[in-house]
């Protein structure tokens, strides 16, 4: 245990009113569960027993009473631990007991509970309601909640769920609040229990710790150990919570700039200055704003110019928040002021009673607008008037920010990395290796006959309908598609950005982009992409495979890729087999349950025999060849300028990653499909037809027949799961189709 980490132990006592056994008890905890804080439930206290209580533990004491003989909760503080106890609320029925705290700058709110043993949804809804009103940013329930999450997991010999709608209530609570269960998350298959009955034998784990999933990657372990003197377990979460030293991330555009007048003045006369100073000198530089784009000629090749005008946009943008932010703040401080002296020292009348209203409709437009960003950050959708306050969005956003901070890393059995000890260079060892290419172990497909002859392709009609450079009006296209309020790419310009100043910059953008084409290669800052990572759902965070690998991409690439991504899109359903069902316009998950069930059902009332194999390909997208790519598009007859703009979005490409607000070193992207790449599902898909026909081909392979028709897999993108006539031709057939499919 280091100097940081904080102990949390909980135990359902089954009573302590005895002054014996609540003397034996707490020795137990000081001597043999060390812990800086013990939650207690159903401590039978009650209110005349709580100062020899406190004298007896010798040190803080938080207690909520119930009777002489049941419920009654408590939290008790070791006396060699520094925190702030800044709010309690006490339950008046001896159900749980809430406190707002500080330890170690950090803030959360920590609940002792003791679950109702009758079905109580309201309980838990009114719980739920007071981790919302406390507003911290992060949250910690635990105790003996009597009931249990997972019925096949958690309980063993029970006969019926116990307490059904108040474990509902929960789940949705957990949903709503971003709790988790971090025992379950720890250990998702493993069956333990924290309360067990003789007779008639029954157990069940009714004791857990719920935390807030920002926290969660801070944990260090949460354990089940047995209890003293009572029928229920104690279990123990260490947290540890030094503080993670943070950077700042990258400059993205402040969209609230778009509905300020005075700089939409300013940007369009820098854009309308550079492309005066690096026009050539034949122009009239007074009328050369009033000229169509694409006729202007340029001292500077038209990828350079780009990279330079968003470079001098980028360099005013920010001098310009500063500015505007000094004078809000200056602003805002002034209204305070003057509102204050208004009420305080004049007398009423209608004027003065006008003019202060006038100043406090002023100081909350100022205040709205920062609401605003806070929303934006936050990812929080709306807010309406009289709604949660702004503390809540400034929790939140520090919540989304604080999920994706990781803490430490597990390198293997022994051996762990803290963030402060600096980890950065294993990061981005994890990721540079594992987007470095691969290319030769790749399986040759010009000597895979069988695939060639059963791949379908396209015709030479439809092949060149979708070749050339960019048009204007498909990228403006691509750009209307995309969706406002997305996170922009290193160079920090937004969708929305790009929408409002379309009309003055959108031709340099396609001139830009055909450029690259034409090179083959796009500029540095449009391939370089920013590797965000974020959690995945109920996985230990100490892994860097259990975090989903984002790639930020400037929104230039997006549209070049987007271009040519709904090029594809057109023909997409003429070469992909119908057991694929993701990416595809008319297909949905929906088709894969459906064959699932239908082949279930069917096997079950024929009496059949049968298998059904889940598989999920590790990595997938970050793993497939780029060689392998273009050697598919060339198959199925994609004509020379598709395959050379795959070739020019992939060329030379970057990227670095970002760890707790620092950018890495930037390393090559050799291979992979980068997730956040419009293009990428629908190249992944194309290359996911090899392992269909190599399944559907291979006769060592029998499936399950249906009306006709032999059913081997559906998929949907990467997620495959086979039907299978017997298991020995699993290992028969699919042993020699795996192992060439993963060489793509």
């Amino acid at each position: 245990m280091s100097s940081n980490d904080l102990v949390i132990s909980s135990l359902n006592c089954r009573g302590l009113n005895c002054k014996e056994k609540r003397a034996d008890v707490f020795d137990f905890l000081k001597a043999n569960r060390k812990s800086h804080i013990y939650c207690l439930q159903d401590v039978h206290w009650i209110a005349g027993d709580l100062v020899q209580i406190e004298r007896e533990w010798g040190s803080d004491c938080f207690i909520t009473c119930g009777s002489s003989n049941s419920r009654g909760v408590a939290i008790l503080f070791s006396n060699n631990f520094d925190y702030e106890v800044e709010k309690v609320v006490k339950d008046n029925e001896g159900n749980y007991i809430v406190l707002s705290l500080k330890i170690y700058d950090c803030k959360l709110t920590l609940i002792s509970l003791y679950g109702p043993n009758n079905d109580n949804p309201s309980f838990y809804q009114k719980l739920q309601d007071l981790v919302s009103d406390f507003d911290n940013t992060h949250c910690i329930i635990v105790g003996d909640w009597n009931l249990s999450l997972n019925q096949n997991l958690d309980t063993s010999n029970y006969l019926h769920e116990n307490n059904p709608r108040s474990k509902k209530v929960v789940l949705e609570f957990l949903n709503n609040e971003n709790l988790i269960d971090v025992w379950r998350v720890l250990h998702p298959t493993e069956k333990s229990f924290t309360w067990r009955q003789p007779n008639p034998f029954k157990q069940s784990r009714l004791d857990f710790f719920i935390l807030s999933s920002g926290l969660f990657n801070k944990v260090v372990s949460s354990s089940i150990y047995h209890g003293y003197r009572s029928d229920h377990s104690l279990i123990q979460c260490i947290i540890k919570l030094n503080k993670i030293e943070s950077g700042r991330g990258f400059w993205k555009f402040n969209n609230s700039l778009l509905k300020d007048d005075e700089y939409i003045n300013v940007i369009s006369n820098v854009i309308d200055e550079t492309i005066a100073e690096y026009a050539c000198s034949p122009y009239d530089k007074t009328n050369i704003k009033t000229m169509n784009g694409y006729d202007v000629c340029l001292v500077i090749d038209n990828q350079l110019f780009f990279e330079t005008l968003l470079c001098i946009i980028r360099g005013k943008s920010i001098s310009y928040s500063s500015y505007k932010k000094r004078v809000t703040s200056e602003r805002e401080k002034f209204l305070i002021e003057e509102i204050d002296w208004m009420e305080k020292n004049t007398l009423a009348n209608s004027w003065r009673l006008n003019y202060v209203d006038d100043l406090k409709k002023e100081l909350q437009e100022i205040r709205l607008n920062k609401v605003n960003g806070i929303l934006l950050r936050s990812r929080a959708q709306r807010i309406d008037e009289d709604e949660k306050p702004s503390k809540y969005f400034l929790n939140l956003q520090k919540r989304n920010y604080e999920e994706k901070l990781i803490s430490f890393l597990k390198i293997d059995k022994d051996e762990v990395l803290y963030a402060n000890d600096g980890f950065k260079a294993e990061v981005y060892n994890f990721y540079k290796n594992l987007y470095r290419n691969n290319d030769g172990n790749v399986i040759d497909l010009n000597l895979e006959q069988g695939i060639i002859n059963k791949l379908k392709i396209l015709s030479d009609s439809e092949s060149q309908d979708l070749e050339g450079p960019l048009g204007h009006l498909e990228v403006y296209n691509a750009l209307k598609d995309m969706k406002n309020g997305k996170s922009p790419g290193p160079d920090g310009f937004t969708v929305e950005f790009l929408k409002y100043f379309w009309d003055k910059i959108g031709c340099f953008l396609v001139r830009s982009l055909n450029h690259g084409y034409g090179i083959s290669q796009l500029s540095v800052s449009q391939r370089h992409g920013i590797i965000s990572l974020i959690p995945k759902k109920d996985k230990p965070r100490d892994r860097l495979c259990n975090w989903r690998p984002i790639t930020l991409l400037n929104i230039s690439y997006k549209i070049a890729s987007s271009v040519i991504a709904n090029r594809i899109k057109r023909i997409l359903s003429k070469l992909v087999s119908t057991d694929q069902n993701g990416f595809l316009k008319g297909r949905y998950i929906g088709n894969c349950i459906r064959t699932i069930y239908d082949i279930m059902h069917y096997c079950d009332e024929g009496n059949l025999p049968g298998i059904l194999v889940a598989v999920d390909f590790e990595k997938a997208f970050d793993c497939i060849s780029h060689k392998f790519i273009y050697k598919v598009l060339e198959l199925l007859n994609f004509g020379p300028s598709i395959i050379k703009w795959h070739h020019t979005l992939y060329r030379n490409s970057t990227s670095s990653v970002l760890v707790n607000g620092y950018a890495s070193q930037c390393f090559q992207v050799e291979r992979g499909c980068r997730q956040g790449d419009p293009l990428s599902p629908y190249l992944f898909i194309l290359c996911t037809e090899v392992l269909n026909i190599l399944i559907k081909s291979n006769s060592s392979i029998r499936g399950i027949s249906m009306n006709n028709y032999e059913h081997k897999l559906v998929q949907y993108a990467d997620d495959t799961t086979f039907f299978l006539g017997s298991f020995v031709s699993w290992f028969n057939g699919h042993t020699d189709s795996f192992q060439k499919y993963f060489l793509t």
